[in-house]
């Protein structure tokens, strides 16, 4: 009997103690994102200018979002954002990550070099490129015509063909370094036993990669590409310095149009529907990715 009552008052003890740490974060997390998520998912269906009275319109933002057809143009820049940022940035991130792993001089070097842009505002990335890519006085068109390659000498800012990619490759470059580095613990993290039992069988660089350090990240890269995606649908400042969205809708993605209706064009309604649409795309793209690394994980135990 004595027995059981101490347990109950463990027991007993541990709740309360649990308690007491999980209040205040439950309560941050209710007072800063939850209310605030539910306050946006109301406005989204208000016509408000800012100012004024709330009128309540029901599913017009909606309605008005996709019937418009620039807004279709601005869903593909923001795909485009995301399938780029996915099939390149973590790759090379991985890539880098795995040299650096691999790699017995200058490690510390490299690898703060390669991080050093992801620590600076992206406000000046977009500065520094808006200049070194100006079509008239920028440095690249000037380096480019100076060697005889004047047919690659673009409009890279104010081309409705490529202004998009430009952004995308800008912000791409800026945040490779960002990805490295959280791979990289990754890899750090894997045993060396295992990675001395693999060179002592024969394994090469690149069989190591594939059957070794891969799997064993596995975990690490599926928040690599949860941060990636999100990050790309709610990054705006590359953009918005470079171009402006511009020229039209050309390089706009959903986040700079949220900005532009909800601050530029004092309509916060409008704004708040796409702010719905981005919380959504990102938690149905981050359960896509749960389910990809999921599925893949399975395949690799069964093989086992």
């Amino acid at each position: 009997m004595k027995n059981d009552h101490d347990k109950r008052k463990r027991k007993h003890s541990d709740i309360l103690f649990f308690t007491f740490f999980s209040v205040p974060s439950v309560l941050l997390y209710i007072v800063f994102l939850i209310v605030p998520l539910g306050l946006v998912a109301w406005l989204s269906l208000t016509q408000w200018t800012g100012a004024g009275d709330i009128r309540f319109i029901g599913l017009e933002n909606y309605r008005f979002l996709f019937s418009y057809s620039d807004f279709w143009i601005i869903i593909r820049n923001t795909a485009i954002m995301v399938l780029m940022n996915v099939a390149i940035q973590i790759p090379l991130a991985t890539i880098l990550a795995f040299v650096l792993f691999r790699l017995t001089k200058g490690f510390r070097f490299f690898r703060a070099t390669y991080f050093l842009p992801s620590i600076i505002s992206a406000t000046v990335i977009g500065l520094m490129f808006s200049v070194l890519l100006n079509s008239d006085i920028g440095p690249v068109n000037s380096l480019l015509r100076s060697v005889g390659l004047n047919s690659l000498a673009l409009s890279w800012l104010s081309n409705p063909r490529i202004s998009i990619y430009t952004v995308t490759v800008v912000s791409l470059w800026q945040y490779i370094g960002y990805h490295m580095v959280l791979i990289l613990a990754g890899m750090q993290s894997i045993s060396e036993e295992i990675m001395e039992s693999a060179m002592i069988d024969g394994a090469n660089n690149f069989q190591l990669a594939v059957h070794i350090v891969l799997p064993q990240i596995r975990p690490v890269l599926e928040v690599s590409f949860i941060f990636c995606v999100t990050g790309c649908l709610k990054g705006f400042e590359h953009a918005f310095i470079m171009t402006w969205g511009g020229p039209g809708v050309a390089s706009t993605n959903l986040a700079l149009y949220m900005y532009k209706l909800a601050f530029s064009s004092s309509e916060l309604g409008k704004g708040a529907a796409i702010a719905v649409m981005i919380v959504i795309s990102a938690l149905a793209l981050t359960r896509l990715t749960n389910l990809i690394f999921r599925v893949k994980g399975e395949e690799d135990a069964l093989s086992l």
